[in-house]
């Protein structure tokens, strides 16, 4: 799951932004926690460095978007910033609080688009490689290359590796913030797969590189084909 700001005080602006980033979430089959703040200020008074994309106006109230970036920059040098603004000629200065880019308002889909294609694998390099998991016996550090897929079955979660099958009291939602896009995605509404692990498609079944088998919810059929065709382009 990415973590996503917006800071705008535009309605019409923000429902346009809120939009767009909702029809890519459908689109690419990707999982975004999306928080709006009308301004500056109670997007930086309480801020605690768990955001992987703001999308920041300029010309906002109080205190401006330009004076926020340093403050933000000050805080957490790692989120991806981008301004979304009608004022390019400040837009331009944002390698002074090292913006990744910025968008011209209004936001279209392609623009926005092909920036959060390049976000995301940016973000999904510099995300671990391994994640501790807490099973019924104890606990275990996996490398995300070893899991398979993970599993809803008989009320228990499954990480199912190359090596074994690790029992867990958990849920796929938590496991979800940990196995992010473009290599995990969902492909139905009990499994999280490895994309890296996919050999075919047969219909609404993938054929995995082990020769197992795992049927896709046919209604998120479009999104994972998206998905995979993103993963496999990287």
């Amino acid at each position: 799951m990415y973590r996503i700001a917006i800071i705008e005080d535009n309605k019409e602006e923000l429902s346009n932004l809120l939009k767009q980033i909702e029809k890519y979430k459908e689109e690419k089959n990707v999982i975004f926690d999306v928080k709006t703040f009308e301004n500056a200020y109670y997007f930086i008074h309480d801020y605690k460095n768990d955001f992987h994309i703001v999308f920041m106006d300029i010309d906002l109230p109080g205190v401006n978007g330009m004076d926020t970036a340093k403050k933000l920059r000050e805080l957490d040098h790692n989120v991806s910033l981008v301004f979304v603004t009608n004022l390019a000629q400040y837009a331009i200065k944002g390698y002074e609080v090292e913006a990744y880019d910025f968008i011209l308002k209004p936001a279209t889909y392609a623009r926005l688009s092909s920036l959060l294609d390049k976000l995301l694998i940016n973000i999904d390099s510099k995300a671990p490689k391994s994640i501790n998991i807490k099973t019924t016996t104890g606990y275990t550090r996996l490398n995300l290359d070893e899991i398979i897929y993970v599993a809803v079955e008989d009320h228990l979660l499954y990480y199912h590796t190359q090596a074994k099958n690790y029992e867990c009291w958990d849920t796929l939602k938590n496991v979800s913030t940990m196995l992010e896009a473009p290599r995990f995605t969902r492909i139905s509404k009990s499994i999280i797969l490895n994309l890296s692990y996919v050999k075919s498609l047969e219909g609404d079944t993938l054929i995995l590189l082990n020769d197992e088998k795992v049927v896709i919810a046919h209604k998120l059929r479009n999104g994972i084909l998206s998905a995979l065709n993103q993963y496999m382009a990287l």
